[in-house]
């Protein structure tokens, strides 16, 4: 919301303010360009300003609510610091957007997740469901049908899995039980 600039006092306890630009200027109860005059730094100015630190952040809160501010130091010619640049923003804002795109970020993960489940659902019903269906009717016809008029033709499944496995052997056991019945017709008709 403010973005300022200033040089500290000799005793780098206070400072006076050089220029100062903010979104609505009357809120801190000066014009655009007005300097409020002295004002006493913060610990983590302190050390930045000393050297400790190469910039930082101060959480505090006001006459306007809660407010972040970040401060950076600026260096003359020589690499001394020379005055510090400071940005103020209303902790509100940051919160709301912290929401917006942690609420933007939820939603895309669960319609990124629909959207697999989805994919799994319609793998899951063409791969799987397709080779169980197709073994399941073979069999059905094989109970149902005539044991005379019965159709040995083997059931084709090229999946190289467990489902070609079971066609397979299906298709081994519809032959055995198709020579058996031969063999019991061979045999009651000798008799």
């Amino acid at each position: 919301t403010y973005l300022y600039a200033y040089v500290p006092a000799q005793d780098a306890d206070q400072i006076k303010m050089v220029f100062i630009a903010a979104d609505e200027a009357d809120v801190m109860g000066y014009g655009k360009g007005e300097s409020p005059g002295d004002y006493e730094i913060s610990p983590v100015e302190k050390d930045i300003l000393q050297g400790r630190r190469t910039d930082g952040s101060v959480v505090y809160e006001n006459q306007y609510g809660e407010v972040l501010s970040c401060f950076a130091p600026v260096y003359d010619a020589q690499g001394n610091i020379c005055a510090m640049v400071g940005a103020d923003t209303d902790m509100r804002q940051i919160r709301h957007q912290i929401l917006r795109e942690t609420l933007t970020m939820v939603i895309g993960m669960l319609l990124l997740i629909s959207l697999l489940l989805l994919a799994l659902y319609y793998g899951f019903q063409t791969v799987v469901l397709r080779h169980l269906q197709r073994i399941a009717g073979r069999m059905r016809s094989f109970v149902r049908q005539d044991a005379k008029a019965f159709d040995c033709t083997p059931l084709v499944v090229q999946s190289g899995d467990e489902f070609q496995d079971m066609a397979e052997a299906f298709n081994q056991m519809a032959k055995d039980i198709q020579q058996y019945m031969e063999h019991i017709a061979a045999l009651t008709a000798r008799e």
